[in-house]
């Protein structure tokens, strides 16, 4: 409001992306780089070239179909750290990556278009789930047909912690795909009617063997899986899920921490859950913050090498107040 004219605005504009630049924001990164492909390999079985039963011409059938299916996945929750792992699942059992269709940023556009639906109580990054399955349905699938919109109900998550009892995700937030059914099912079923399938598949993320045999029990008729593939394609999603994690993420934020060490300098952390990645959850404010010369680091990014462990933790665990460096039972005697 005090720019005059577009000159000085073009001015003004350009020292701030100069020091966005300087000042690397992973929250944002993390929001973005979550969602892109990270195959590695194909897994699928070949495509058997004699199928004699009716079972074995159908799951052919249903191989073939692999490349064609078309598979939507909402913008929220837990899905901002873990989508890495469903995504390579379903490519490396041949499905396209551009098959794999998300929902639009979650945006006061997109939050209007389909709140009136329903509601979730009290959460807001719960609520917008009913407008990104809108946004999948009404926007998506209009666009171009889905066969699918996956929403998985996530229980238990994989953690660095030791010493824990579990790690499990908020009720409200494993439950929303349950709810979110609900709210578009509850005056007549729009899926069946638009020709999608809404699956709100249970999952362990934590327990490696239990999710394998939750994800075959959901797709070995959808996708015509054998176990072997199965267990080929959930080994593949949780390596990538490692890359990310590992080699995106956290070693983008060690690059940033010696950074802010040489030039002696603070950084911001945002302590959330992963959709507070999400630029319309945490409403940008993280930018705002970084145009002030602060870099974000969002909590998947902090670095867990041992040579800085060591110098944050070693001494305690020496003097046996933690068993290691990830132990948090000093601190948090519930461990969840």
């Amino acid at each position: 409001g005090l720019v005059e004219n577009v000159e000085e605005m073009r001015i003004i504009k350009q020292g701030l992306d100069e020091i966005m630049k300087e000042n690397p924001n992973l929250a944002t990164m993390a929001s973005k780089g979550v969602w892109r492909s990270y195959l590695a390999e194909n897994v699928a079985d070949p495509i058997p070239r004699i199928a004699v039963t009716q079972g074995q011409r159908a799951r052919v059938e249903r191989m073939k179909r692999r490349a064609e299916l078309r598979i939507g996945i909402p913008r929220v929750l837990n899905m901002y750290s873990l989508n890495p792992l469903f995504a390579t699942y379903f490519e490396s059992l041949g499905v396209s990556p551009n098959n794999i269709v998300y929902s639009d940023f979650t945006s006061e556009e997109l939050y209007k278009a389909g709140a009136k639906r329903g509601s979730i109580d009290p959460c807001f990054p719960s609520k917008v789930a009913i407008p990104h399955i809108h946004n999948l349905l009404y926007v998506k699938h209009r666009k171009r047909p889905l066969d699918l919109i996956f929403f998985p109900m996530i229980d238990c998550l994989p953690s660095p912690l030791s010493k824990t009892l579990a790690s499990r995700a908020c009720p409200t937030v494993t439950t929303t795909p349950e709810s979110v059914k609900a709210a578009f099912t509850k005056e007549g079923d729009l899926f069946a009617e638009m020709g999608v399938r809404f699956l709100d598949t249970f999952l362990n993320i934590s327990e490696e063997r239990l999710f394998e045999k939750q994800m075959f029990e959901q797709f070995k008729d959808i996708l015509g899986l054998s176990e072997a593939e199965n267990r080929r394609a959930v080994a593949a999603g949780y390596r990538a899920l490692a890359h990310f994690d590992r080699n995106v993420m956290r070693a983008a934020g060690r690059q940033v921490i010696e950074m802010l060490e040489r030039e002696d300098r603070i950084a911001i952390v945002l302590l959330g859950r992963p959709y507070h990645n999400d630029p319309g959850i945490n409403h940008e404010i993280l930018e705002e913050l970084q145009k002030c010369g602060y870099p974000i680091l969002a909590q998947d990014a902090l670095p867990l090498d041992p040579d800085l462990l060591e110098r944050l933790f070693g001494e305690e665990v020496r003097r046996g107040i933690i068993a290691d460096p990830m132990d948090i039972s000093d601190a948090w005697k519930n461990a969840y």
